[in-house]
């Protein structure tokens, strides 16, 4: 298990350990998501997913990564939302 550091909206791997499948960079998880890169960005700046820094990535090439299970419970929560907003009644003409 990875030992982490939490400094305020981000956490430091200090041990690298993690597998591939467990981490995505930024552009893949808006992908998954259905959204633009700023949004998963935002949502990284205000605490709502957990950023990762790959120290050995260049910088803007992936460096920041996402935790796969906290994109996951996020489109889940984004899907309930979805539901909740869907009317119940509809209205269809045919001419």
């Amino acid at each position: 298990m990875a030992k982490y550091v939490k400094r305020e909206i981000w956490v430091e791997e200090t041990e690298v350990d993690l597998a591939s499948v467990e981490v995505m960079t930024i552009a893949k998880a808006a992908n998954y998501l259905g959204v633009y890169t700023q949004a998963v960005s935002l949502a990284l700046d205000r605490g709502d997913l957990t950023s990762i820094i790959d120290r050995k990535a260049p910088k803007r090439q992936g460096r920041r990564l996402v935790l796969r299970s906290e994109v996951e419970a996020w489109e889940r929560k984004r899907a309930r939302r979805k539901v909740q907003q869907v009317p119940t009644t509809q209205v269809t003409y045919s001419w």
